[in-house]
């Protein structure tokens, strides 16, 4: 993955922008609400089939000195200039390929304290 200064960074070979990239200055957190729960709890088990044991790895979370074990998922960063509380939100939604419109697929929303990263 090409580094990236930021909590942004592109994967060439992929062609998606990764959050956070190697190194990441900030830790990204995700708020997860009550109506979604399905949907996350699905694309957690989705995410965890074929092999997912070959795919973690320990990283150091910014913010924090002990590695921990980590999973990397695809999702979808959705704005969200219709929510009520925040006209700024980021909803976080499971991929495309998961089926669905992205309000279907919706999880949760980034924490505001990450919008202007």
């Amino acid at each position: 993955m090409e580094m990236a200064t930021g909590s942004i960074g592109a994967d060439p070979e992929s062609g998606l922008l990764m959050i956070p990239p190697n190194d990441a200055e900030v830790s990204i957190g995700v708020a997860l609400w009550d109506d979604a729960e399905v949907v996350y709890q699905s694309f957690v088990k989705d995410s965890l089939l074929d092999g997912w044991e070959q795919r973690i790895f320990e990283g150091v979370v910014a913010g924090r000195s002990e590695k921990q074990q980590l999973l990397p998922v695809v999702v979808q960063l959705v704005p969200r200039p219709d929510n009520d509380y925040n006209p700024m939100a980021i909803s976080v939604a499971a991929p495309p390929s998961v089926g669905g419109t992205d309000h279907e697929r919706h999880m949760g929303y980034m924490y505001d304290r990450n919008l202007s990263k």
